[in-house]
């Protein structure tokens, strides 16, 4: 038995082996997020300056790819995708901080949750899970208030909440939602520089946006509100870290990557622009870049709401290698002390 397990693991890792030569590895088989992220790290850390490095959460997994990304740039730069699923890109730039050099550029991709929102991930689903308990299927009530009604004529009656999205979903599309584990309407890679290449097989809009509005409103939303406390300690860090970096010949860019639909929504009310976003774009001036504020990325589709597909990450990181370069030419004004 235990020669026939280490036939197995030797089977699997030959099978890894041979994905990874290739560029790369089925999502289905990805390691850990957390293994995969000091992976990348480790890989720009080994790179010669000048680097571009992108920290932040699934949306950067979507919507970097490397070499795009330096193709456009120009300049001689390296690119990493240092993104990992619900990261807070500030926390990853305090860890790497000592790690960078002169020429190097730092962009920070801003999800407002975790950026803003001064709690740890598992505090957030604990909370959620709570609600989930005291009150079944209210958040999902609220959300079919506050959006799909706003938007869409739903008949709901003698339908409980879950009936009627499910029913919304199958009138839009005319057939069920697939199952995702076996789904023939997309393709998703992990590339091995970071990179997730997310190709639509089924391009229509109208598909994917009942799918869209199935999963909004099955989906819990992030129910604590931003801490304001934490959201300044978060601003002042920032700028903390902006100017110590700068001094060393560090740029340092902040981003809010595209967002759609009823997600869109969801987030501007939970963590309105004017309370996060704006509050650290005024102390960051000239260094912050908000997708709403830039028509390129601002008509950039996110299929689900939150994340871009192949076609979009091609879009954005050509408008990101563009913008690197500018502020190269004409970097911003310095920090006040």
């Amino acid at each position: 038995m235990v020669l026939a397990a280490l036939a197995l693991l030797a089977v699997l890792a030959a099978v890894w082996e041979a994905a990874a030569r290739g560029g790369a590895v089925p999502l289905k088989s990805e390691e850990p997020g957390s293994r995969r992220w000091v992976r990348q790290w480790e890989a720009a850390r080994a790179a010669v300056p000048p680097r571009i490095l992108v920290l932040g959460s699934s949306r950067t997994l979507n919507a970097v790819n490397p070499p795009w990304l330096a193709r456009a740039a120009g300049g001689g730069y390296s690119a990493h995708n240092l993104g990992i699923p619900v990261g807070n890109s500030l926390k990853m730039l305090e860890t790497l901080e000592a790690d960078l050099s002169a020429g190097d550029v730092v962009v920070l991709d801003v999800l407002p949750s975790v950026y803003f929102g001064g709690r740890k991930l598992e505090q957030q689903q604990e909370a959620e899970n709570r609600l989930a308990r005291a009150r079944p299927y209210q958040w999902l009530e609220d959300e079919l208030a506050r959006g799909l009604k706003k938007n869409l004529a739903i008949a709901r009656a003698g339908e409980g909440p879950l009936e009627a999205v499910h029913g919304l979903a199958r009138r839009a599309l005319g057939r069920p939602i697939e199952d995702p584990g076996q789904d023939p309407t997309q393709r998703v890679v992990a590339h091995d520089n970071g990179f997730r290449e997310w190709t639509l097989l089924r391009g229509d809009r109208a598909y994917w946006n009942a799918r869209a509005i199935e999963q909004s409103a099955l989906t819990p939303p992030l129910v604590l509100p931003p801490d304001a406390r934490a959201a300044r300690v978060a601003v002042a860090e920032s700028v903390a870290l902006c100017r110590r970096l700068e001094a060393r010949g560090v740029t340092v860019l902040w981003l809010r990557l595209p967002v759609g639909g009823l997600y869109a929504e969801k987030e501007e009310r939970l963590y309105p622009r004017r309370q996060t976003w704006d509050v650290l774009a005024a102390a960051l001036p000239g260094r912050c870049v908000h997708f709403a504020d830039e028509p390129e990325l601002a008509d950039l589709w996110t299929p689900d709401g939150s994340h871009l597909e192949v076609g979009g990450a091609r879009v954005f990181c050509d408008w990101l290698g563009r913008h690197i370069r500018r502020v190269r030419l004409a970097p911003p004004p310095p920090l006040a002390p």
